[in-house]
């Protein structure tokens, strides 16, 4: 051909042809395989070599290492953090259990959005250990704070709640049972769960990439949350999603001064089953 000449489609289905081994002249490879993974995938995976990872990273000194990891965790939750948002409590269906009080706690976790937690306090003086429990993803989102503690303020849910405790915990709420063995409990809906949903099953991916599309991220966002949630001890997680949470969480610091209805000391010993 000379100079810029115009290639033929003839011309040009002979020349790809030619260029591939025999055999595959012609014939197309798949574009996804092993399900919604493109077929390139394992030269992906090999790629993946995770600098930062402790053994990995040329940072040898622990401390240091971790401050450069929390670092760029923070970086990839793509969630601002939100220490300058005030909580602004709002408690609200004040109820009365067996050795503990129930009430509605409506509060900001961020700027964007309010959200309802259910509070149990022991009945007694005080002071208080405290619990934050995040719930299990189960596949179910009808529910959510629902699945540890009993919906004193919800009839409806009550009976989807008590099989849900059925089916995964012995029935009994986990929160009730801490809170009659002298902890509070705090408990909120991730979003997508309960007050704050629900989502159907198919929707849950196409949630997490409408963040993504939008600049943030579904899995940053509950970390952000969880962290900045009003509790002053260790959470307690149930399996699946809940899992997770207490996990990444303790990635994306909280604010100072959460608000607290008890204060807290050192746990007591659980009383014993007999």
């Amino acid at each position: 051909m000379r100079g810029r000449e115009p290639v033929g489609r003839r011309a040009f289905v002979a020349g790809t042809g030619a260029a591939l081994p025999a055999g595959q002249a012609g014939v197309a490879r798949a574009a996804v395989a092993d399900g919604p993974l493109p077929d390139f995938h394992p030269a992906l995976k090999d790629a993946l070599t995770f600098p930062l990872a402790w053994g990995n990273s040329p940072i040898r000194d622990f401390c240091a290492w971790r401050r450069a990891a929390r670092a760029k965790v923070e970086e990839a939750l793509l969630v601002d953090r939100e220490d300058g948002t005030p909580y602004a409590p709002e408690f609200r269906q004040r109820a009365e259990q067996d050795g503990f009080t129930g009430e509605l706690v409506t509060l900001s976790l961020t700027r964007h959005e309010r959200v309802r937690a259910a509070l149990l306090t022991p009945h007694g003086p005080g002071p208080f250990p405290a619990v934050l429990l995040l719930h299990d993803h189960g596949a179910k989102f009808d529910i959510g704070k629902e699945k540890l503690v009993r919906p004193w303020y919800d009839g409806t849910r009550l009976a989807c709640a008590q099989a849900w405790t059925e089916k995964c915990f012995g029935g009994r709420f986990v929160g009730d049972e801490l809170a009659r063995r002298g902890y509070v409990v705090l408990v909120a809906d991730a979003l997508g769960w309960g007050d704050r949903g629900p989502l159907a099953y198919d929707q849950q991916q196409a949630l997490a990439s409408n963040f993504f599309h939008l600049g943030s991220s579904l899995a940053g966002l509950m970390a952000r949350e969880d962290a900045r949630a009003p509790a002053s001890s260790p959470a307690w997680s149930a399996w699946t999603g809940g899992g997770s949470r207490p996990w990444a969480s303790p990635w994306a610091p909280s604010a100072p001064g959460r608000p607290r209805r008890s204060p807290t000391r050192s746990p007591p010993r659980p009383p014993s089953a007999g």
